[in-house]
């Protein structure tokens, strides 16, 4: 009992039949063979304008944005700084006037990236303890007119 199979079929390349015209005629072209001269030069890309960049997320355009530089007057001089620094200068400002809003954020982002630094192992740049930041930010707090509700009396 004989089975009528088909083989499977492999695709073939034509022979090239034709030389190319160029600086070498013993050179073959044809499917897979081009003509030297449109070949890719050294040097050169197939793509010349690359893959196509996709779309930005919000915290690419968020670093983007607030690491873009602006030039600000400080002490008399201008001079160039990105945004973010621009903006914790002028909270600073802010805190040194008296402005306890202020004073409260820029308490909570310190707190907050000496805690990320503490969580990734890094070393802290802590110089005092809390009992010491505890007293720095009272007296600042009494420097300022206000004195925390539970330090009262004592």
């Amino acid at each position: 009992m004989s089975q009528n199979t088909p083989k499977a079929r492999m695709r073939q390349r034509p022979k090239p039949t034709h030389v190319s015209g160029g600086h070498d005629p013993h050179r073959p072209v044809g499917y897979a063979n081009p003509p030297k001269a449109n070949q890719f030069q050294p040097g050169k890309s197939g793509n010349p304008k690359g893959r196509p960049k996709g779309p930005k997320d919000i915290n690419t355009i968020l670093h983007e944005r607030l690491n873009m530089r602006i030039k600000i007057r400080e002490g008399g001089r201008t001079k160039s700084v990105s945004i973010l620094e621009a903006k914790i200068a002028q909270l600073t400002k802010s805190m040194l006037e008296g402005d306890d809003k202020a004073t409260n954020l820029i308490l909570r982002l310190l707190q907050h990236y000496r805690r990320d630094a503490e969580d990734a192992g890094k070393p802290s740049d802590r110089v005092f303890s809390e009992e010491d930041d505890r007293q720095l930010i009272e007296e600042l707090l009494r420097m300022g007119g206000r004195v925390p509700p539970d330090t009262e009396g004592s």
